[in-house]
């Protein structure tokens, strides 16, 4: 497996591989009287998430420099733009699955909780993807 293949897929193996772990844990979910700040949580968190992912790629993408000059010449940008894509989708899944979760009488349907489950984990990686690859465009990365 190539390392670009690695890092097409890794966001969404990983969610899967949340989602199996919460299977075999028996499908926790909070408490009811917490899990409506569970919802709100992951709200906040898609939220923010989604907005840094798309004020970054403004910023970053909008630089004149030679490595943002390289990357548009190169076919390295439709990756780029899958990966911030796929970002943004998640956060609105995440968004939308807690959204439908306010509307079910405890306890939800585990599909509805595990799609939500899965969103969350696929937005922390693609989040945590298109991060990583952004901040190695100011030539910082540490990590």
């Amino acid at each position: 497996m190539t390392s670009r293949t690695f890092e097409r897929f890794y966001p969404k193996l990983g969610a899967l591989a949340a989602l199996a772990i919460w299977w075999y844990l028996d499908f926790p979910i909070p408490p009811e009287s917490s899990f409506n700040m569970a919802l709100i949580s992951s709200l906040t968190l898609a939220a923010i998430f989604t907005g840094f992912v798309g004020t970054a790629t403004a910023v970053i993408v909008g630089m004149d420099s030679p490595i943002m000059e390289k990357i548009r010449r190169s076919t390295a940008i439709a990756s780029l733009t899958n990966y911030i894509t796929e970002s943004i989708v998640a956060g609105i899944a995440v968004s939308v699955t807690a959204f439908l979760l306010f509307f079910w009488n405890y306890p939800p349907p585990l599909v509805i909780t595990g799609a939500w489950i899965f969103f969350i984990a696929l937005l922390t990686l693609t989040f945590y993807r298109i991060s990583y690859i952004l901040i190695g465009f100011l030539g910082t990365k540490k990590w």
